[in-house]
């Protein structure tokens, strides 16, 4: 399938070579009748050219659909096709004269070779009377420059497939790491809100059930690991927040540090989450002393970090390397969005732990007013 897509029209580079042969071989024809040239004469020798490059072009499609079947078919098969196309050339340029002689009385060369072989005098009077040499150079060439050219467009072809598959398989691993997530804070949540019911905080379950409507609205959203704006992501990192401030309530307090002038930069959707969740499992849930949480966003040249700061017990937090699975997945989805440029940086900080993610910096264009 990919090489019969190539085939015809033959792609810009095939095209421009079939044109520089044949306006080659036209200039030398031209050359080689300019004592007798006439209008006849130039005439003929365009239309020979066409033909050239006519029967260039059913080569490169013949060439092209056998080419991968095997070493010796495609070679067998271009070499017959020279053949062909040589004999049909040779015989265009045999009627061509016979019609110019006879209609426009033009000056044809013929042959005064006589010989007692006939395939001698044959070839002779081929060789006089028309280009077949001049023929068999030009489809010589590009038969061996078309062999080189299926090579090449093959190889670019093979590449860029390569890299669609890489993006594919990219694409479907940011979408596993993704919900690898959601199933534990969908969990977590869960149980919180029935915690709620039972006890009779049927008020602050409501408001919870609400705050897990606007996540899970954000994390199933389509497109989930195209980038958005900050302002978006910060909006649902909040409402993750405040379920948590239902479940934890005096002991937990969350601090925001987000310059207006980043709403529109653009951020992987839902990357936050798992960092601030991170902070929650391992600074709010374990101490018995209110915790502060910071969430900011800076620009740093052309970077944007962003982090998430505690100030809770470091006891059992994952390593900085980020072994643990929130800190593992954001740091693999940064690096498949982001390359090098996207990364994570994670440790100790001061009694507590911070977390940056570091990506560079662009921004959604301006809402259409």
């Amino acid at each position: 399938m990919l090489i019969r897509q190539s085939a015809f029209p033959p792609p810009p580079e095939v095209r421009g070579l079939i044109g520089a042969l044949w306006v080659f071989g036209f200039g030398v024809m031209v050359l080689g009748a300019a004592p007798a040239l006439d209008v006849a004469v130039t005439a003929r020798f365009a239309l020979l050219a066409v033909s050239g490059a006519a029967l260039s072009v059913g080569l490169w499609v013949l060439a092209a659909r056998f080419r991968g079947r095997g070493a010796v078919l495609p070679v067998a098969v271009l070499c017959i096709g020279v053949l062909v196309a040589l004999a049909v050339q040779v015989g265009a340029d045999l009627v061509s004269a016979s019609l110019a002689a006879r209609l426009f009385d033009a000056n044809v060369v013929q042959s005064l070779v006589v010989s007692s072989r006939p395939s001698a005098a044959l070839i002779m009077r081929l060789i006089a009377e028309t280009g077949v040499i001049l023929y068999i150079g030009l489809f010589g060439v590009f038969a061996i420059s078309a062999s080189s050219l299926l090579s090449l467009i093959e190889t670019r072809e093979r590449d860029r497939l390569l890299v669609e598959a890489r993006a594919a398989a990219d694409r479907a691993q940011l979408a596993a790491l993704r919900l690898q997530l959601s199933p534990h804070f969908l969990f977590n949540t869960l149980n919180a809100i029935g915690a709620l019911v039972t006890t009779g905080r049927a008020v602050e379950a409501e408001a919870m059930i609400d705050r897990l409507s606007d996540v899970l609205r954000a994390s199933l959203a389509p497109g989930m690991d195209s980038l958005v704006p900050l302002a978006d992501e910060l909006a649902v990192t909040r409402a993750y927040l405040d379920i948590e401030a239902v479940r934890f309530r005096d002991r937990m307090t969350v601090d925001y540090d987000c310059p207006a002038e980043l709403d529109r930069a653009l951020t992987p959707g839902f990357l936050l989450q798992p960092l601030v969740e991170n902070a929650v499992k391992y600074a709010v849930a374990p101490a018995l002393r209110p915790t502060r949480i910071r969430v900011s966003a800076r620009r740093e040249g052309d970077e944007l970090v962003l982090a998430i700061e505690d100030d809770g017990p470091g006891e059992g937090r994952p390593s900085a390397s980020g072994t643990g699975l929130g800190l593992r997945n954001v740091r693999e989805r940064l690096g498949l969005l982001f390359g090098a440029r996207g990364r994570l940086e994670a440790g100790p900080s001061g009694p507590g732990f911070r977390v940056e993610a570091r990506q560079p910096l662009a921004f959604a264009p301006e809402p259409v007013a």
